[in-house]
Formats: C-alpha cells, sequence, structure tokens
C-alpha cells in the first residue's frame, strides 16, 4: 500500500506571474517510451518535472525509465520509489488547476519520499511570488515551507489532528469532511448535518394481464415475493412512484 505524504501548496501574488507559473508547471512532460522507442508526451496538471527537467540526454538516451532515471529523482527531487510515468499524482482544488485569479492553490501526494527540495527550488525560481506549503505524512509529521522574494524557510510542525486545527490554518476546505464523503471519516469535531427522518409513502401501479381480477392480484404477489406467477398471467408495467414526501416527521408518525 505505501507510505504517503500530501502537499498543499498556496501561492499568491498578482495576476500575471500567476497565470505565468501556471503556465509553465502545467507544459507536456515525458510520460512514457512507445514501441518504436520515441517518447510520448504527456500534459499534466502539475509536475516536478517542469520545475526542475532532467538533461536531455537523459531521456534521449532512455535512461530516464530505468536506475538511472531513478537515482536522478531521488538526488534532485528526493523522490525515488515511484516511476517516472506515474510520479504526480496531482488532486487540484479547481477544474484546470490554471488560475485565473492572484492565487493559485495545487495538491499533491507523493509515495514515500519528502520532495521539500523541488519546492525550495521552486521557490527560488519565483522570486515575485508569496508560497506558503504544508506537506504532512500520515503520521503526525509534517514540514511547513514558507518563502517570498526568492528565498525560503522551513520547520517541523505536528499535522492537523481536528477540524478546528485546520480552521485556526485558514484552510477549512481542506479538513476531511471537505474532501470525504463518509462522516465516519471525519474528525469528531468535523460539523455534522444532523440526519432527517422521512416519511415516504408509495403508490403502486400494476398493469397485468389476466382472466381475473383475483388472478391479477395474485400475480403481482407472487412477482413481488420472488414465486412464479400464476399461468396465463403477464406484467405489462410495474412502476411505484413517490405520492407525498414528508420531512421532518414527528415521533408519533414514524412509529
Amino acid at each position: 500500500m505505501g507510505y504517503w505524504i500530501n502537499h498543499g501548496i498556496n501561492i499568491t501574488g498578482d495576476k500575471e506571474h500567476i497565470n505565468a507559473l501556471a503556465t509553465m508547471l502545467t507544459q507536456p512532460r515525458p510520460k512514457k517510451l512507445n514501441d518504436e522507442g520515441d517518447i510520448e508526451w504527456s500534459r499534466e496538471e502539475f509536475s516536478f518535472y517542469n520545475i526542475l527537467p532532467p538533461p536531455e540526454e537523459m531521456l534521449m538516451s532512455g535512461d530516464w525509465w530505468d536506475q538511472v532515471g531513478e537515482d536522478w529523482r531521488q538526488a534532485n527531487w528526493e523522490c525515488y520509489d515511484v516511476p517516472a510515468e506515474e510520479f504526480d499524482v496531482y488532486h487540484p482544488l479547481s477544474s484546470t488547476g490554471v488560475s485565473v485569479k492572484s492565487s493559485l492553490h495545487i495538491r499533491l501526494s507523493t509515495k514515500y519520499d519528502w520532495p521539500v527540495h523541488i519546492f525550495h527550488d521552486l521557490i527560488k525560481q519565483n522570486p515575485y511570488l508569496q508560497f506558503n506549503i504544508w506537506s504532512e505524512g500520515e503520521e503526525s509529521e509534517a514540514v511547513h515551507i514558507v518563502g517570498q522574494a526568492g528565498t525560503s524557510s522551513q520547520a517541523d510542525y505536528e499535522a492537523p489532528k481536528s477540524h478546528a486545527d485546520w480552521m485556526d490554518r485558514g484552510e477549512g476546505d481542506n479538513c476531511w469532511c471537505s474532501n470525504y464523503d463518509d462522516p465516519s471519516d471525519w474528525y469528531p469535531d468535523c460539523p455534522k448535518e444532523e440526519l432527517n427522518l422521512y416519511k415516504v409513502e408509495l403508490t403502486y401501479t400494476h398493469y397485468v394481464k389476466a382472466y381475473s381480477m383475483e388472478l391479477a392480484t395474485e400475480a403481482i404477489t407472487t412477482y413481488d415475493n420472488g414465486f412464479d406467477m400464476p399461468s396465463n398471467t403477464e406484467i405489462v408495467k410495474y412502476a411505484i412512484k413517490p405520492s407525498s414526501l414528508t420531512v421532518p416527521v414527528n415521533a408519533v408518525d414514524s412509529e
């Protein structure tokens, strides 16, 4: 299954520089070698390749996809175990990952390793933008990187352990309750809506071919209970539709 590290990258600055960075980060990168030995390129929503690409000769020789490439990624990206063609696991907060505003938000996960060096490179390359980066493992260990004017600093901290922790950090949208549909996956203090009790009345309408109403009724009863219908009977139309919905109902109505 592996050990995953989740990363949140929040970048602010003027719209022109934000869009320039978004354009750079979404350039095509080498995806794989085809059967003819040619490189197939793929446009990604985010790729470390576009921050710190490998030497061109490593791609042209095919070394990028073997141990040489893995060693290079470990030394330069600090991510070794994931193959190049599967490296980036990106979960954008927006549908495109490209901001038309004065901020850019990126979420991604890496397996086993902490590629914090590449984040410092990203900050150094973009001196006109401000960076706030959180990298958090599956346990409580976490790293916070801030950057401005091309310089950065890094500090260890404990990852959020509650909804309140996410709110204090100003990232309520990144809390588990905003990313998982099942409330059982949430923190105990995540706000939960109370379940409503619905009273549902259904109208059953069936059209049955039969010699008599009694046989038609028997046909529906046996059909609903999974038994064979009487001979010479046939259900032509079987429909169920709600006739009334009431919410909520009180304790007396629910009994």
